[in-house]
């Protein structure tokens, strides 16, 4: 265990991620006590206390009152959220994996989002979905390119009307935003065909539920394919989860 005073104005965040980044690299596997933890620290029990409570919410400590704060498979307790903590970190920390494993989730949402949308979307949504479609074939930057990208699927996975995705990706959303540098390499394919995505607004106005999917999921595989790809060239050791030690 390497932890470190905390020099941050906000204590109980720093203590919240110096302990999430051990425990996600596998360092610690049953925290210290509240009380020694505050020492090692140098913060006062409220902030560790504040940060253990943000650990248990996303399911990475297990908290026994009287006992000991232990670290449980994170397979079987982690949620969504952990997504974006674990993508902060370089590629080389967690494997090719971790990157593969979001766009594979990103594939299956959008893929069955768009089939939603083609059931429920109404007139004025599907409006917006021609709009955003439209944006592909403006000259921008790179950079750009991948907002005009997030704001499609975004409006495309509202279409669908369902909250589970909705909030799914919202976790995608900030896993991405820990690759800006990987991103633009990676959805280039899905970004440079435009009419790949007027193909799947038309399928949704036309309320074909079936051709919606297939064009989604056609598009979205772009993206899945690019990141095995560069993840495939990339030196790195693949290492596991706390999960995995056993």
């Amino acid at each position: 265990m390497e932890l470190v005073p905390i020099r941050r104005q906000n204590v109980s965040d720093g203590v919240f991620r110096q302990l999430l980044t051990q425990i996600l690299e596998g360092r610690l596997e049953q925290l210290p006590s509240e009380r020694d933890l505050a020492a090692t620290l140098q913060v006062n029990r409220h902030a560790v206390r504040e940060a253990l409570k943000r650990l248990e919410q996303i399911g990475v400590v297990r908290i026994a009152h009287g006992g000991a704060t232990e670290v449980p498979d994170l397979r079987e307790t982690a949620g969504l959220d952990i997504l974006a903590y674990l993508a902060g970190g370089p590629v080389e920390r967690f494997g090719p994996s971790l990157v593969r494993s979001v766009f594979e989730f990103r594939h299956a949402i959008g893929s069955d989002a768009a089939r939603l949308a083609a059931r429920r979307a109404d007139t004025s949504m599907i409006d917006r979905l021609r709009v955003a479609a439209g944006e592909y074939r403006a000259p921008l930057p790179r950079a750009e390119q991948v907002l005009v990208d997030r704001a499609f699927w975004s409006l495309l996975i509202d279409a669908s009307d369902n909250i589970a995705y909705r909030f799914a990706f919202n976790t995608l959303i900030k896993a991405f935003d820990q690759l800006p540098e990987l991103l633009p390499t990676l959805l280039a394919p899905e970004i440079d065909d435009p009419s790949g995505h007027e193909v799947l607004v038309q399928a949704i106005a036309d309320s074909d539920s079936d051709s919606a999917a297939r064009e989604a999921g056609r598009l979205l595989a772009l993206g899945s394919s690019a990141a095995e790809k560069l993840l495939a060239a990339l030196p790195v050791t693949p290492q596991t989860l706390p999960a995995e030690r056993a």
